[in-house]
């Protein structure tokens, strides 16, 4: 099994494995790794040199518990872990900052770590375990549905869903809860909200005040407030009575809905200070608004998102957040980025600049020494810009869908830490044998180029085997 270094799709599932062989662990270009409805009871630690995966199934096995090295599977979109015995979850499966789906449900998980890295998380679901207190999803901004029926949940803490705005589905069924809290209709786009079966006695008017419920599930708690016929018509019904209270106290309805639908859009402060985020993605902006950076600023915010706008430039007013690791600007419309950006972000760890309109880099950018990671894809660069190679932390370096035309090899080999370069998609026309020679390098992407040597055949096999291909081409 060892010998399928290219392998990326494997699917081992409804078979009786109950471990996996020490050669499994080399497949180093997983992308879809099927491991559901085994018998599996450990995983190696060596699971975390599998970087290249996309979606991990483990479900319906019997592990008790995961490796430290998980969080090493930075690429991960899908994770399943329903039907096991795991009593809790790895902390650092935190650095799984891709992830969009994880699947926890079915297993006998008492705490969890802190959730709210997990900044592109859409959908968790954790019910059916036994889970004492809310989880902190404090940071998780795209979540849209968490389920958490059937656990030992007392209270909806509603710090834990700071920031969690964009939420639609919150199933609590089967719980300790006793009280809902007024914070609840900071849940705006809430729609559907399962409290079925468990300690509430109370209804509060302010859910009248939530615009977009539209399935509200209250049955099996012994509520007093609202009569009993009227809770076995279903949400309508409810809502209806609920709301009738409401205008007859003048409650104003339109005040709640519209001041935190705006704090939906710009992150207010104290939000961004318990998430230390700053996303304003998606939100077609032309100009960033002033008191939300320096609200930012004040929050001492460490990652800043700005994919999916309209900017063609960087405000000078963005170089005063200063302790930024992580700058996002996918997606918009720059043709420069300034040359503050080598001097105030000193502790910048991820800058992705990918598509958008870039044909060159600052000049000092030799001097972001913690810089690991820089996306530059989907660009005009018809160079790697010189800047670059004075970057001598730097790790990852994503160049595909450019017009670059060759590789200098004298200049790329300062990069020492260089354990992945794309350069797919481009006009490179040779392929200098003394890239072989990069020691560090685990993961290489030259397809889509122009070049004739190596060979689509040589191209098609591991990193390893290019590397070495290409140290046999260097002259004697």
């Amino acid at each position: 099994m060892g010998n399928l270094k290219k392998l990326n799709i494997l699917n081992l599932s409804n078979n009786k494995l109950e471990n996996l062989p020490d050669e499994f662990y080399q497949l180093n270009e997983l992308h879809e790794l099927n491991l559901k409805n085994n018998s599996i009871k450990e995983l190696d630690p060596a699971v975390g040199d599998f970087i290249m995966l996309t979606n991990l199934d483990l479900s319906y096995n019997n592990l008790i518990e995961l490796p430290i090295g998980m969080g090493y599977l930075v690429r991960l979109l899908s994770l399943d872990l329903s039907h096991n015995m795991l009593r809790e979850l790895p902390p650092d499966l935190t650095n799984m900052r891709a992830l969009q789906k994880l699947n926890a449900s079915y297993n006998q998980l008492e705490m969890l770590p802190p959730l709210g890295e997990l900044r592109k998380v859409e959908t968790v679901i954790l019910h059916s375990n036994k889970l004492t207190t809310f989880p902190d999803m404090s940071g998780c901004t795209l979540l849209r549905i968490l389920h958490l029926a059937d656990n030992n949940i007392t209270e909806i803490d509603m710090s834990c869903l700071e920031g969690v705005g964009q939420l639609k589905t919150l199933t609590l069924g089967n719980n300790q809860i006793e009280i809902i809290p007024e914070e609840i209709i900071k849940l705006v786009y809430l729609e559907i909200f399962d409290l079925s079966h468990n300690k509430l006695t109370l209804i509060p008017k302010y859910i009248g005040l939530m615009p977009n419920l539209k399935q509200f599930v209250i049955d099996g708690n012994d509520i007093k407030n609202v009569r009993t016929d009227i809770i076995r018509c279903g949400t309508a019904r409810i809502l209806k009575h609920i709301r009738q209270g409401i205008k007859s106290t003048n409650t104003d309805v339109k005040e709640y809905v519209v001041s935190d639908a705006s704090t939906n859009i710009y992150p207010d402060r104290y939000t961004m200070q318990s998430t230390k985020l700053l996303s304003l993605a998606g939100q077609n902006l032309t100009e960033l608004p002033q008191e939300v950076l320096k609200n930012a600023c004040k929050a001492d915010v460490g990652t800043v998102d700005l994919s999916r706008n309209k900017l063609s430039a960087l405000p000078d007013e963005l170089s005063i957040i200063e302790r930024i690791a992580d700058l996002k600007l996918i997606s918009n419309q720059l043709t420069h980025i300034p040359e503050w950006i080598g001097e105030k972000y000193k502790y910048l760890q991820i800058l992705d600049l990918s598509k958008n309109l870039l044909q060159s880099l600052p000049s000092n950018l030799g001097l972001l020494k913690y810089l690991q990671e820089l996306n530059i894809s989907f660009n005009r660069f018809k160079e790697i810009p010189e800047s670059v190679y004075d970057i001598n932390s730097l790790e990852i370096l994503i160049a595909n869908d450019n017009l670059i035309t060759d590789i200098d090899i004298s200049v790329l080999q300062k990069l020492q830490r260089l354990a992945i370069l794309n350069l797919a998609n481009n006009n490179i026309g040779f392929i200098p044998p003394e890239l072989g020679t990069l020691k560090n390098l685990r993961n290489l992407f030259l397809s889509g180029n122009c070049f004739k040597q190596p060979r689509q055949a040589i191209l098609a096999k591991s990193t390893e085997e290019i590397l070495a291909y290409l140290r046999n081409r260097i002259p004697q």
